[in-house]
């Protein structure tokens, strides 16, 4: 979401919040009570890098007149997006000078610079809780006064400077997040005027992006990067100003949060179909599960984390790109531990996990996942960057921090998948980065020579293919191609058949019914409810029924078009099948939409829940979900 929402931050910036009282830094909020215990525990010290690149981040982009007007009123000066201006700064200089022990809330869904952290004098912690909503914001304090124990883990890499991200060029500048084609005057979108919320903004032109940074994305890059010498080289010197490599890149990795106590983590068994050990050789199918005793060794109750990264043997093949760090499984104590107290935890993956997908053909015909032969190192890490050696006791199963897994040949995996949408072999011969013709020169991020293809500026505009040219605008001759097509593969088609009644009662689906629940006092209450027949449950499970076809055929054609035309946050009725009308609603944190009244959030936003790191919390709350869908008379959700 940074290339969309960066502009935002500019005029937000950072939701800054001081408080009293502890010291030390935690990641997101996330965990249980930790009871009297924790009062009389003293939290843990940073450990963030101690220095930030001495170069200063390139030019803001640009911005709009809106944003100008509103940086006028508001007195914020022009500033890097993604970090805090001058005027900000004053706040938190100020209690940074006036009180003993400071904690800075960062209530932002998107990645920042918090390289003030460590500039500015007297700031002790930061604790990032996301967006809070009206009730969630409750929890803060609980956090902040050690009567929860934080244990959430970030869900993605803060960098001391965003322009060291693979995508930062390519984000553009204002409203010109993408690339516009030379040529694209009088074709779509230019042609038409779009309405987007309150603003009526026209498209200057036919927008194109090229991801130009492959598969190296957020953790991913930070970590290859790192691992090919990319932060010491000179060009890294060079343009930002690093003097002693990630250290001066990244101040909290992905997967990074801490605690106000202290955990042990011992493998205790690892298997597929049978016990095996460390350099095992298993095959593409095997399930592998891993169990992990983790121990509250500290002094405070609390959760933890247990991630487990896998690594590839690109240094032996080489050919298809591979980061050298990605998370393959991850679990999460439900208890909350008490000092001494334990829980098995169980991180489970498919060896097919870790194939490699072969976009660039070279172990496969079209493209594929290719799971190469070589040696996997699977490691135990606090987070993407950090062995958790000082967590790990030895075991019958593991000696360190990894462990290793064999693959005797190359394996094709997942044989459906292939390239289908760049190259020739292509939905209408276009490929998704414009280049079915080969006319287009797009160097993409390779681990073969990050230092050359980095993407370091923001790329010149190219002119459209004519393949693209000729599909921008609906033709006759596009209707012709796909007739004949669906009549190569499905023999001739016939005209469509409409229902000439309102209603075919032969056809019903099913039928409201009055049924009695029970409430939680043991009272009973009587509601209307739809209840699918025989034929509407078939229907719901076969999408190939047979019945469907004479189903469709005693449809009005008004009927269908009602249907199909008017489906915002709801579905119509379709009376010829007594199919009711239901309600749809917009999420993810809510089963509402901006225009039907309903305000009612359930659970809290999808950024803090992903902070969490707790899959059965995830489960949790979209039961919770489903419940209040159900209660509510809403049938859908999106």
């Amino acid at each position: 979401n940074m290339k969309q929402n960066r502009k935002w931050t500019r005029l937000t910036a950072l939701a800054l919040a001081l408080t009293l009282f502890l010291t030390g830094c935690a990641a997101s909020v996330d965990g249980g009570s930790a009871g009297n215990e924790s009062q009389t525990t003293a939290p843990p010290q940073t450990t963030a890098p101690a220095s930030t690149p001495s170069e200063e981040p390139s030019a803001a982009p640009s911005v709009t007149p809106e944003e100008e007007r509103l940086l006028a009123r508001t007195g914020l000066a022009e500033v890097e997006v993604i970090e805090i201006s001058e005027e900000e700064e004053k706040l938190p200089t100020y209690v940074g000078e006036n009180f003993k022990n400071v904690v800075v809330l960062i209530n932002s869904t998107n990645v920042m610079e918090l390289g003030f952290m460590e500039t500015i004098p007297g700031l002790d912690a930061c604790l990032v809780v996301a967006t809070t909503g009206t009730v969630g914001a409750k929890s803060v304090p609980k956090v902040i006064y050690g009567d929860v124990n934080p244990s959430g883990k970030l869900a993605d890499t803060y960098a001391y400077d965003l322009s060291t991200a693979s995508t930062y060029v390519d984000t553009g500048k204002g409203n010109d997040t993408t690339h516009f084609y030379t040529n694209g005057n009088g074709l779509y979108p230019t042609n038409v005027q779009h309405t987007n919320g309150s603003s009526n903004v026209p498209y200057t032109g036919v927008a194109y992006q090229d991801y130009r940074e492959s598969i190296y994305v957020g953790y991913k890059w930070y970590e290859t990067a790192d691992t090919e010498g990319f932060w010491d080289s000179n060009y890294a010197k060079t343009k930002w100003g690093i003097t002693n490599g990630y250290k001066d890149v990244v101040q909290y990795p992905f997967g990074y949060g801490l605690s106000y106590t202290e955990f042990e983590w011992e493998v205790t068994n690892i298997k597929t179909d049978k016990v095996i050990g460390n350099g095992a050789t298993v095959d593409k199918d095997d399930v592998v599960e891993i169990l992990v005793r983790v121990t509250n060794v500290g002094e405070t109750a609390g959760q933890d984390v247990v991630e487990l990264y896998y690594s590839t043997p690109y240094e032996t093949n080489g050919k298809i790109e591979q980061a050298s760090v990605n998370l393959l499984a991850f679990g999460k104590t439900q208890k909350i531990l008490k000092k001494g107290e334990h829980e098995d935890v169980k991180l489970s993956f498919t060896v097919s996990d870790m194939a490699s997908y072969d976009y660039l053909s070279v172990k496969t015909t079209n493209g594929g996942y290719v799971l190469e032969k070589g040696e996997y190192g699977l490691s135990f890490r606090t987070d993407a960057h950090t062995l958790a050696t000082d967590k790990l006791i030895d075991s019958d199963f593991l000696k360190g921090d990894t462990l290793t897994l064999n693959i005797a040949q190359d394996t094709r995996c997942n044989e459906e998948s292939e390239n289908r949408f760049t190259g020739t072999n292509t939905t209408d011969g276009v490929a998704i980065d414009g280049n079915s013709d080969g006319s287009a020169e797009i160097t993409y991020l390779s681990r073969k020579d990050f230092e050359r293809t980095f993407p370091a500026e923001f790329g010149e505009n190219r002119a459209m293919t004519d393949e693209i040219k000729s599909r921008n605008l609906f033709n006759t001759a596009w209707q012709t191609t796909w007739d004949a097509k669906w009549a190569q593969e499905n023999g001739n088609p016939s005209d469509p058949v409409f229902g000439s009644s309102t209603t075919a009662p032969d056809y019903f689906v099913g039928k409201e019914v009055e049924k009695e629940f029970e409430n939680a006092d043991g009272s009973t209450t009587k509601k209307k409810v739809y209840e699918l027949n025989e034929l509407g449950l078939k229907l719901g499970t076969d999408y190939d029924a047979d019945e469907w076809e004479e189903l469709l055929n005693h449809i009005p054609q008004s009927q269908m078009e009602d249907l199909v035309l008017h489906g915002y946050v709801q579905t119509k009725a379709v009376q010829a099948i007594n199919k009711p009308q239901t309600e749809d609603r917009d999420g993810p944190n809510q089963a509402a939409s901006f225009s039907d009244g309903h305000a009612n959030a359930v659970g809290f936003s999808s950024i803090t829940l992903a902070q969490t790191w707790n899959l059965e919390l995830a489960y949790s709350m979209g039961l919770t979900f489903g419940a209040y869908c159900a209660e509510n008379g809403i049938t859908g959700w999106y």
